[in-house]
């Protein structure tokens, strides 16, 4: 098994990729398919966030994996009042999903269950929500 250890600063030349959601770039240490079918273990340091186009290398640098950020479902929130939009966001993010908040809309993931935890709070509220 392939053993990536490191985020690679200098642009190289990828030889393979691996299509990560958010849930597994958050982590430091899991099993990860590449795309070519391989088995990769991720041993990177705690609290490197991936993003999509990090190079990830292995210890001698003979293997460079290109991370892609896999496509996920994303609600949006509009909101003509700023501080209920402000509101809403700080109960959203007492769970698990990740939320950003903009001036008059938020952006909220929806890989866990669309939905299960953004339906409830906007009906009556002047909140609108649509699927992206």
């Amino acid at each position: 098994m392939l053993y990536l250890t490191q985020r690679v600063e200098t642009p190289a030349q990828a030889t393979a990729s691996v299509t990560l959601p958010i849930d597994v770039r958050v982590k430091s240490r899991i099993k990860v398919t590449l795309n070519d079918g391989r088995q990769a273990g991720l041993l990177l340091p705690r609290g490197l966030l991936l993003r999509g186009g990090d190079i990830l290398s292995n210890e001698n640098g003979s293997e460079f994996i290109e991370v892609i950020a896999a496509d996920e479902a994303v609600s949006v929130v509009r909101c003509a009042d700023p501080f209920m939009l402000a509101k809403a966001c700080y109960h959203l993010g007492n769970r698990p999903r990740a939320a950003t908040d903009y001036a008059r809309r938020a952006a909220l993931s929806s890989r866990s269950r669309p939905g299960r935890y953004a339906a409830p709070v906007w009906p009556g509220r002047g909140f609108r929500a649509s699927a992206v």
